[in-house]
């Protein structure tokens, strides 16, 4: 197993309830519903989801692919051939069902001017829909309908299988794009499956050739009319093969006409010529042609580029990371020596006003949204803790620290830090110091300086912090305040966050036992496999991981408990917002009432007094060392 399956498969523990929840946010805030296969009525989308059929795809794009099988013959897509369907809803007194595939999110109409909406996409989702639907020998006027069977309807069977998004690309290779419905030939049964679709394709191209002349002398009802009178006599499909040996009702026929003439009327251009983006004449030479097309296409990618590049410098800015090439590179994803080519230009156009303003809308988001803990909300916080350190343990680093050496004329040195609680982050960071910032310090200078001091390390605490907020997460947004009668989806999917909650706190009871087995495994110490899934948990991709696995990730994936507890950590990490800031918040809280009484540094304190560094100790609830600085 490699690291690329972390984001495309869902282990079976979480595949039902991903799925589930994809369907429910996916569906439109209003959708359509019925009691039978027509479209009734918009009801809220609570309401909505009791009905048996409801609208499943939002009305901007197409999130699933609903396939209609009307045969009970299984074997046509119930195989290893075919790729898995993410649901199947099955009728309860035959094997007819509606599969459904999560595909990757196609646009069809935007609500924004600024956004175009591309048709050879939609072209090519619509070629892949209906060789699927040939491959299956489903009903291919399903990908008009615009309601479904209800997943969560207890008139259906459902079985939720997994949660991946199927790539255009990849379902063609199962079943060869039918790309009939767009090429003329013959057109009086163009699609034998579908009566509406039959209708559709034969009409619509004698519109095409009409609504010019209809255009020059008459207006857009005339001209429907026309279309519905056409519509009305190709109306014969009773006695000719359909399934369905009736033909279709008055309503239908008048939507299939409405269809044909409002599109046609508003949007054919009859035989004009499609001079692509860059509107050349008709007139130029060919070989012209090529190299302004060359040009254009080397400035779009080059813009583009820049764009992922600057990006990319200021995210590493706004989190407080050196924007070095190296990193620049790795957080666009492209190779060393573009982002090298592109460096002097790129830091000219990264103003520090700029970072500014990115920094101060990051620290309006985590001031007003974070909720955990509730008593942390203060946007400032400051204080000091005054110290002394021995001269002679800090004399040997005074060039690393830059530091006086009439300092040391005494056997003390006096110190003072000043920390203040930054809420966008949730810790509480040393801004100030008289001598040398101890949150800085590199590790071994620490030790040596700090000797004889006490180190309270929290190590995991945030994996136990975790489960606080996953639990926290069920009141905060899984069941707002102001609903007092959660429908039946949500309590389903509540339940479902509880199984997850529930397996992640079984992990946390056997904590020692699995780390145990992944050390057997990697050969990595349990502290270094604490790090890496702390940092996994906080946003680390997968390379960083890698990294920190010492290039054992592959071999830990092999471990599905080891898979299942990043799949976790990445599904709270797409479901709660702020993660990070709030585990941070959890920290900070933890050492909240000492504050001013021993020095701050990153999951950990250090304290100097060893009876308060016990007392520290036996307050804290979650997993922590205490160890003597020797």
């Amino acid at each position: 197993m490699n690291m690329s399956q972390l984001s495309h498969l869902s282990p079976a523990f979480s595949a039902e309830q991903e799925i589930m929840s994809a369907i429910w946010h996916n569906a439109p805030y209003a959708p359509f519903c019925s009691d039978n296969k027509t479209v009734g009525s918009q009801l809220p989308r609570r309401e909505a989801f009791k009905r048996p059929y409801i609208q499943l795809n939002p009305p901007c794009n197409i999130k699933f692919f609903i396939i209609d099988i009307d045969h009970e013959d299984e074997g046509l897509w119930n195989n290893a051939e075919m790729p898995a369907p993410n649901a199947i809803i099955r009728n309860k007194n035959n094997k007819k069902c509606h599969l459904l595939f999560r595909v990757d999110d196609i646009l069809v109409k935007s609500v924004n001017e600024n956004v175009e909406v591309r048709s050879e996409p939609i072209l090519y989702a619509n070629a892949v829909y209906y060789g699927l639907c040939n491959k299956f020998k489903a009903d291919r006027a399903a990908f008009n309908n615009l309601v479904s069977k209800n997943p969560f309807h207890p008139d259906f069977n459902t079985e939720f299988i997994h949660s991946r998004v199927y790539k255009l690309k990849e379902l063609a290779e199962f079943a060869e794009p039918d790309w009939s419905v767009y090429q003329r030939g013959e057109k009086e049964n163009p699609n034998p499956d579908s009566r509406h679709l039959s209708l559709f394709h034969k009409v619509r191209h004698l519109a095409y050739q009409q609504v010019n002349q209809y255009r020059l002398g008459s207006d857009l009802e005339s001209f429907y009319q026309v279309v519905l009178k056409e519509c009305m006599a190709g109306n014969r499909f009773k006695g000719v093969g359909f399934r369905e040996d009736e033909n279709l009702s008055a309503s239908s026929v008048k939507a299939i006409a409405k269809s044909i003439a409002t599109w046609t009327w508003n949007n054919y251009t009859g035989t004009s010529c499609n001079r692509g983006i860059m509107k050349l004449p008709h007139d130029m030479e060919q070989r012209q042609k090529q190299q302004k097309a060359a040009r254009y296409v080397a400035d779009l990618k080059r813009e583009r580029t820049l764009e992922r590049l600057k990006q990319a410098f200021k995210k590493l800015l706004a989190e407080d990371l050196k924007p070095t090439q190296v990193k620049v590179a790795q957080e666009a994803e492209v190779s060393l020596s573009t982002a090298k080519r592109y460096w002097h230009e790129l830091k000219a156009k990264s103003s520090p006003v700029k970072v500014a303003v990115i920094q101060s809308k990051k620290d309006s988001l985590a001031i007003h949204k974070v909720s955990s803990p509730r008593d942390l909300k203060a946007p400032a916080l400051d204080m000091a803790y005054r110290y002394q350190l021995s001269s002679f343990l800090v004399k040997p680093h005074s060039s690393v620290l830059s530091l006086d050496l009439s300092l040391f004329n005494q056997e003390f040195l006096t110190c003072t830090s000043h920390y203040s609680f930054q809420s966008h982050s949730g810790r509480l960071v040393e801004s100030s110091s008289s001598h040398f910032n101890v949150q800085t310090l590199p590790k071994k200078i620490r030790e040596s300086v700090f000797k004889g001091w006490y180190e309270i390390d929290l190590i995991f605490s945030h994996g136990q912090m975790l489960l606080d907020v996953m639990s926290a997460y069920i009141d905060d947004v899984l069941i707002p305040k102001q609903v007092h009668s959660p429908g039946f989806w949500q309590s389903l999917e509540v339940d479902s966050w509880m199984q997850l909650v529930d397996h992640y706190a079984d992990f946390l009871n056997n904590l020692d036992n699995r780390l145990s087995s992944w050390q057997t495994l990697s050969g990595l110490s349990p502290k270094a496999l604490k790090v890496a899934l702390v940092s996994y948990l906080h946003g680390a991709g997968n390379s960083k991981l890698n990294n920190l696995l010492s290039g054992k990730l592959s071999l830990l994936m092999s471990d599905k408990r080891f898979f299942k507890l990043l799949k976790t950590f990445e599904l709270c990490r797409k479901s709660i917002k702020f993660l990070s800031v709030k585990l941070n918040r959890c920290e900070a809280e933890v050492f909240k009432p000492y504050w001013g009484q021993l020095l701050v540094i990153h999951d950990g304190i250090l304290v100097q007094d060893f009876t308060l560094a016990e007392r520290i100790s036996r307050s804290i609830g979650y997993h922590h060392t205490m160890s003597l600085i020797s």
